[in-house]
């Protein structure tokens, strides 16, 4: 009857050391889901900071030299009042911006950007889209980017055709 007992006792401590094991790998697995999560804001983060300051580089660069904004703000409103050196550097400049969104296009498909910063994108290329000077430059520059991207800007420039108003019509004579 002795031998039963500790038979028993040793059972039950079996028992119990499969259950602390069990209750320790939950723990590890919720220590590790936690730190996958710390990491993905944390790279989160530092993606929306690596956008930041590549915007924020060519923001400066237009307000530092002036002579850029000025080529960069013409090719915007017509690029056919621009010198063939100035429609290089305005050509070399949008392809700087579009570098920056050729990034964001690869970080949205690989899911480390969200919906709302790729949005904001879109607004900028929305915005360019109005102007000539994208019109003109795109199909020099479009090339060097991801077809995804290509595909996203020309739908966007496709739904923002330049048309002659007749106040342009009348300038021009």
């Amino acid at each position: 009857a002795e031998s039963s007992g500790h038979e028993m006792n040793w059972q039950l401590l079996g028992i119990l050391a499969d259950v602390v094991a069990a209750v320790a790998v939950v723990i590890s697995l919720l220590y590790l889901a936690w730190q996958v999560r710390q990491a993905s804001k944390q790279n989160a983060s530092a993606s929306h900071y690596q956008q930041t300051e590549a915007t924020s580089t060519v923001f400066d660069s237009l307000h530092q030299d002036q002579e850029l904004l000025r080529i960069y703000n013409q090719g915007n409103r017509d690029p056919s009042k621009l010198k063939k050196a100035e429609v290089a550097r305005y050509t070399m400049l949008l392809g700087n911006i579009f570098a920056r969104y050729n990034n964001y296009y690869v970080q949205r498909e690989n899911g480390t950007i969200n919906e709302e910063t790729w949005n904001i994108t879109i607004n900028y290329i929305s915005t360019l889209a109005k102007q000539p000077g994208l019109h003109m430059a795109w199909p020099l520059i479009s090339s060097n980017f991801y077809s995804g991207l290509q595909e996203v800007v020309d739908e966007i420039l496709s739904n923002n055709k330049l048309v002659k108003t007749d106040n342009d019509a009348s300038k021009s004579t």
